[in-house]
């Protein structure tokens, strides 16, 4: 298994995150979730996302997929309103991919047995929170490509 896990981390690329690419949109109720993703560019490939409830912004993400050390990792980091992290000021949470499959890709994040699994079916995204048996999937819809 372990052979297998680094294999898989030797062969990920940008391309098997690239369906990411685009704006992408969800609504529920009064709540609007956006997250737009550029493609990559050099080593990385950037998003940010915005909830917005009751026309108010609840929180942001700001996200980078990066190429570090032959592997993809994710790093990201909340934002309450006024740009306050969530996070200390040089703690980017971190996330390595587990598994890629055609227009999936899954990260873990280090030190904790958190997940983020985005999967796209045609013009729809749903990016899955995952925490032990909890899931809090977010779902959107493409507004444009990029």
């Amino acid at each position: 298994m372990l052979l297998a896990v680094i294999a898989l981390a030797a062969s990920v690329s940008f391309t098997d995150a690239a369906f990411l690419k685009g704006y992408w949109r969800g609504e529920s109720g009064a709540t609007i979730i956006e997250e737009i993703w550029l493609p990559a560019e050099g080593d990385a490939m950037h998003s940010i996302f915005r909830m917005v409830r009751g026309g108010k912004t609840a929180f942001t993400e700001f996200q980078s997929i990066e190429m570090r050390d032959g592997e993809l990792v994710l790093h990201l980091r909340h934002f309450h309103p006024e740009l306050k992290a969530w996070e200390d000021k040089d703690a980017a949470l971190r996330w390595r991919v587990e598994r890629t499959a055609p227009n999936l890709i899954l990260f873990k994040q280090d030190g904790a047995d958190t997940r983020l699994e985005y999967l796209r079916d045609g013009d729809s995204l749903t990016v899955t929170l995952i925490k032990a048996d909890q899931r809090q999937p977010f779902r959107y819809k493409l507004v444009r490509r990029f």
